[in-house]
């Protein structure tokens, strides 16, 4: 496990509109947030502007200040026009001390400036570069009635409407006060605004040195994202330690981590476990890793080894015996030549076991946190292991790994709880406003040494909860932990991976200074119990897995107004994934530890596409505090387009002529659908509400109703694709399972779905009727007897 650090918070959000536009009310630039980070230049270009973008209306002509054009050029005009939405006219403050601001364009970070500093009246506003000049210093006043003027510090002028106009396309310049209302100006929140056009730059250059074929399987890793024969995947791996758990138990906790949707077990490798004593080593009883692997395999799982050496892990000396302790994590001769007697044990016991053999290992993690050692360590592991035969597609780093390129694939870490800090941490972490890789990898793990836009976003520790020691006891909630993961996809990951997903028990004199339970409150706890996060996550990993394709060709379009601290309530938190056609889907989050966030009433995204504008959803929507999701925006179902919903996509089912999609509807959304006006909708079980409102036919479904539709184009006779909508609750005990040859949803009542093979298995409390339906139930064909 990682011990990453943390930044406090700023203060308060404030939301007069004098505040909202003045001085104190913006995200300061270099403020305690931002200052120290890597730049993020080339992974997010939004934070040239700070603060929330806003329109500022001219009360005497109702048109809004706007760059002529759009150009981003150094002296574009600034004049009024009607409004449109457009980023040339949402502009934000940058607080400069004493109460003046610049206001920057949102469009080409440019700021307002009075044209060659002049201060006489009818000199004309332009944008410019930031310069610090006076003539792009300007100040707020109360004019009343929600009205501000808008002074200039140079000369004291006001920014006015030349002529008095109110007409649209009148130039924008600077005049003594004359009480007109020319002269005085609203400010709004911009509308919220995603450009689906002018995603991230992330291509899908194959990694050098990683992936290839094993077993007969063509594994394959790009700049983007996973996959497998050429099928794009998306892998979710889960935490388990075989030495914490009793080895006749392994299986069945294996299985419910399979039916959870974790396709991956990753587990350290435990050395101080194996080789107490020099020359000794015990593969035996909860130290059987072969017999480990081989469940993990039975159950359907890939596997994931956390060799080390160094392992950290909350265990003794960070898993290296005391005996090998000398020059460890160095390539310190003698150090190496223990190292190299471990690998050799650990290839011997997992002989055939590799992907290249047809076993189920996929992966190797080479050390832990190797922050502070030589590089070329990491490539002495690597080429160690293969030496000994430990090959895999995939080697790995903790991103905050020192490594020499070409060598490994980092995988960050990240932890809404933090064991190590009073009360599992107190401050607002970043794992909830979308933040940038770099952003993350200081506040969480400490720093990253790479350019993130070489390597796949990914997680080998995104924590579930935490460890606890002595009298600092704390309680880990489900929602907190489980929107840290939608945050994570959200903003690129395509790989997900949990430490822990299951807890365990440590081996007494093994544990350092931490106690014996290593239960981490983890969806599976010490002792096997199924937490409420359990079926959360499976919720997700149901939609990151089956709809893998339309996922992973996405890439990240960020807020223009992105909020920077965790600790700010002003804005809602939102970002997209969108491929080139503009087809994706729109994250949203009101949830964030330690800070108490409003109910938002403002929840409504223009995305703009290629083929114009969607708007989601037709009304603004109120999100309560402690939700998150995303919405989708322009799925093709099959050629009739879903131009955007406001259900959650849980399921793609295919293998029959008409392809089903399964939605859930989250209780707090108005459970619309929106088509084409054109688009035929028939009722295959309950009913909706239909209405066509310009070019879009939505179709609304009753709160608490299982619904089915087919849809259609006009003028088809075939449908095109099925719609089934669950209700939240049913949501949470969906499964998609591998069922007489095909995938299938699985919905069950009072009974957990805990295994896939070498059937189905439902577990629920003793003595209660289990019930499960079956979707699609044609050509199953139930065991005799």
């Amino acid at each position: 496990m990682d011990n990453p650090r943390s930044d406090a918070g700023a203060g308060p959000a404030r939301r007069s509109v004098l505040r909202m536009l003045g001085a104190g009310a913006v995200a300061l630039a270099a403020g305690p947030v931002l200052s120290g980070l890597i730049p993020p230049a080339r992974a997010y270009a939004a934070d040239r502007v700070a603060g929330a973008p806003l329109t500022l209306t001219n009360v005497h002509s109702g048109c809004v200040l706007d760059v002529y054009g759009s150009t981003p050029d150094d002296g574009a005009a600034v004049i009024q026009w009607t409004a449109t939405g457009a980023s040339n006219q949402q502009w934000t403050a940058v607080d400069e001390g004493d109460g003046w601001v610049t206001i920057a364009s949102m469009n080409s970070g440019k700021v307002l400036d009075v044209s060659g500093g002049r201060t006489d009246d009818g000199a004309r506003v332009i944008q410019w570069s930031a310069n610090g000049g006076a003539n792009q210093r300007w100040k707020l006043t109360d004019a009343g009635q929600g009205r501000v003027k808008i002074v200039g510090r140079a000369g004291g002028k006001l920014l006015s409407v030349a002529e008095s106009a109110a007409t649209a396309g009148a130039a924008i310049e600077i005049r003594s006060d004359t009480g007109h209302p020319s002269q005085w100006w609203t400010a709004t929140p911009a509308p919220y605004r995603l450009d689906a056009t002018a995603t991230e730059s992330r291509p899908d250059t194959p990694l050098a040195n990683a992936g290839g074929v094993a077993g007969g399987i063509t594994y394959g890793v790009t700049r983007n994202g996973w996959s497998r024969d050429g099928v794009p995947w998306y892998p979710v791996s889960g935490e388990f330690h075989y030495v914490r758990h009793p080895a006749g138990l392994w299986e069945r906790e294996l299985g419910k981590m399979r039916a959870a949707g974790v396709g991956i077990v990753a587990t350290y490798v435990f050395w101080n476990h194996h080789e107490q004593t020099e020359g000794t080593f015990d593969w035996t009883g909860r130290r059987n890793l072969r017999a480990f692997v081989a469940a993990a395999q039975r159950q359907g799982m890939l596997v994931w080894l956390r060799v080390g050496p160094f392992i950290n892990a909350e265990t003794t000396d960070g898993g290296i015996p005391s005996f090998a302790l000398p020059g460890s994590r160095t390539d310190d001769a003698r150090y190496l030549a223990r190292v190299d007697a471990y690998f050799a044990r650990i290839a011997a016991e997992l002989d055939g076991m590799w992907a290249k053999d047809g076993g189920p290992i996929v992966g190797i993690q080479l050390e832990n946190e190797f922050a502070d050692g030589d590089p070329a360590h990491i490539t002495t592991l690597r080429r160690m292991c293969t030496a000994h035969g430990m090959v895999a597609p995939y080697y790995t780093v903790t991103a905050n790994s020192r490594f020499d390129k070409d060598t490994a694939i980092p995988l960050q870490g990240a932890y809404t709880y933090r064991g190590w800090e009073r009360g599992a941490g107190t401050s607002a972490t970043s794992g909830f406003i979308y933040g940038t890789d770099e952003w993350t990898a200081n506040t969480d793990i400490g720093g990253s040494t790479y350019d993130t836009l070489d390597y796949p976003r990914g997680f080998c520790e995104l924590g579930t909860g935490s460890p606890m020691r002595g009298n600092d006891r704390f309680l880990v909630e489900r929602a907190y932990v489980v929107a840290h993961a939608y945050d994570s996809v959200g903003r690129g990951a395509n790989y997900l991976g949990y430490y822990m997903f299951h807890g365990g028990t440590q081996m007494p004199g093994l544990s350092g200074d931490w106690p014996l339970t290593y239960d981490f409150q983890a969806p599976l706890g010490e002792f096997g119990r199924i937490r409420d996060s359990y079926r959360h996550y499976r919720r997700l990993h149901t939609f990151v897995t089956t709809c893998a394709e339309e996922l992973i060709g996405t890439r990240i379009t960020r807020d223009p107004g992105q909020i920077m601290d965790p600790a700010q309530t002003r804005r809602l938190r939102y970002i997209g994934r969108f491929d080139a056609k503009g087809r994706g889907f729109a994250f949203v989050n009101n949830t964030q530890r330690n800070v108490t966030l409003p109910a938002r009433s403002d929840v409504q995204i223009r995305v703009n596409t290629a083929g114009g504008t969607v708007t989601l959803p037709a009304t603004a929507l109120t999100m309560p505090e402690g939700r998150y999701g995303f919405f989708p925006v322009m799925t093709d179902l099959n050629g009739v387009d879903l131009r955007w919903a406001t259900l959650e996509p849980l399921a793609k089912l295919a293998g029959d002529s008409v392809p089903t999609w399964v939605y859930w509807a989250p209780d707090w959304t108005d459970r619309a659908l929106a088509f084409d006006s054109a688009t035929v909708i028939t009722e295959e079980l309950g009913t909706v509400g239909q209405t066509v409102t310009g070019n879009e036919r939505i179709a609304t479904v009753p709160a608490g109703q299982r619904t089915s539709l087919l849809v259609r184009k006009a003028g088809a006779t075939d449908p095109s694709a099925r719609i089934i909508v669950l209700t939240e609750a049913e949501s949470l005990s969906a499964v998609v399972a591998p069922l007489d040859g095909r995938d299938r949803l699985v919905l069950t009542g009072r009974a957990n779905v805990t295994g896939m093979r070498p059937a189905v298995r439902f577990s629920g409390p003793a003595g209660s009727m289990i019930t499960a339906e079956v979707f699609p139930a044609e050509g199953l064909a139930p065991a005799a007897g």
